[in-house]
């Protein structure tokens, strides 16, 4: 069995007084599967996540994130309780 193909595009900078990333995961439609373990086709699904940051001090790094920005429900083939 196969993972679906996934595809990452990360951007970021990283200064001495801030910093900021952003990531935008690409998977595709899941239909490689086993059924006797209870695996079910899924559908592909793209999350975008955007990190950024400020370093005021020494030591101290004060960070924001928002995570899945399109704010959806994601399958992933793997997500199932195990039966054998």
């Amino acid at each position: 069995m196969n993972s679906p193909f996934t595809s990452k595009i990360s951007v970021g900078v990283d200064k001495e007084k801030y910093w900021a990333k952003a990531l935008y995961n690409i998977v595709s439609k899941q239909e490689n599967i086993a059924p006797s373990f209870g695996e079910t086709v899924t559908k592909g699904y793209q999350i975008f996540d955007v990190k950024l940051g400020v370093k005021p001090f020494n030591k101290l790094t004060l960070g924001l994130a928002c995570l899945n920005m399109f704010d959806e429900n994601y399958p992933n083939h793997l997500n199932f309780s195990y039966k054998n």
